[in-house]
């Protein structure tokens, strides 16, 4: 049919109008994605067409521009259906295996809003925080943060990120430590050390995510006053005092620090 169009546009005697595939199926994920919750009866048919997408992109090398739009949106929508969504599970983690890093990391941000089913989901993510491609280490560490109290078994492995070359990782692992603030007796010393970091924003953003610990982060107090002391900006020297007044209030006096 897209061959005879083809044909039929090269003639200019008739016009002819010719609505993509791709673009009605990114107009019907858009709609769906304002449904949110309402869309949950369409989860079966929305997990059927990712599926049937999913095997296309598989024949294709990912360059069928239809299939692409249903493996890349659908796991929003089913995000935000949320634990209703947990049919899709499967078909997720087939998705977040994908040879296309594009769709590994996006069936993985599905899963997060999905978050259900963490003796299933909870070892995928954490195995896909050594995924070669950046981003999709990223996303599987914010999905990871979103299972809460469950993501405990992925906390080593969100520790390791902090040592990742690349900056989307890095980040994205320290976000997930300072949302779960979990197990501080491995995460803490592992923040201590990430103080050190010669990256200026990065070590300001461990001190940050230290305060997420409250007083379970005490014994990273004097590795912030060290980082206080080199430290020349004075409004980023304030937040330093602040974060060790929430941490310990009585430390930041008795190391002379005003």
């Amino acid at each position: 049919t897209l061959k005879l169009l083809d044909l039929a546009r090269k003639q200019h005697l008739i016009r002819i109008k010719h609505t993509d595939a791709a673009h009605l199926n990114t107009v019907a994920c858009r709609a769906l994605e304002r449904l949110t919750e309402l869309a949950r009866s369409a989860v079966p048919a929305l997990i059927e067409v990712y599926d049937r997408d999913l095997a296309i992109l598989s024949r294709t090398s990912g360059h069928d521009s239809s299939a692409e739009v249903g493996v890349l949106e659908i796991p929003g929508i089913l995000g935000k259906v949320g634990p209703e969504a947990r049919i899709a599970i499967p078909s997720l983690l087939r998705g977040a295996t994908n040879t296309v890093p594009n769709v590994r990391w996006i069936a993985l941000a599905g899963l997060g809003d999905i978050h259900i089913e963490p003796e299933t989901v909870v070892p995928f993510l954490t195995q896909a925080l050594q995924d070669p491609d950046p981003f999709v280490k990223s996303e599987a560490a914010r999905a990871l943060a979103k299972f809460g109290q469950d993501a405990p078994p992925g906390i080593p492995a969100l520790v390791e990120l902090l040592k990742d070359p690349d900056h989307w990782a890095r980040d994205a692992g320290l976000g997930a430590l300072g949302a779960l603030h979990l197990n501080a007796e491995v995460t803490v010393p592992a923040l201590m050390t990430a103080l050190g970091s010669t990256n200026h924003h990065f070590a300001f953003d461990v001190a940050l995510t230290l305060q997420a610990y409250g007083a379970a982060a005490r014994p990273a107090i004097p590795a912030l006053i060290e980082y206080f002391g080199r430290e020349e900006n004075p409004n980023l020297r304030g937040t330093i005092r602040h974060v060790m007044d929430q941490i310990d209030p009585e430390a930041a006096v008795k190391a002379g620090i005003k």
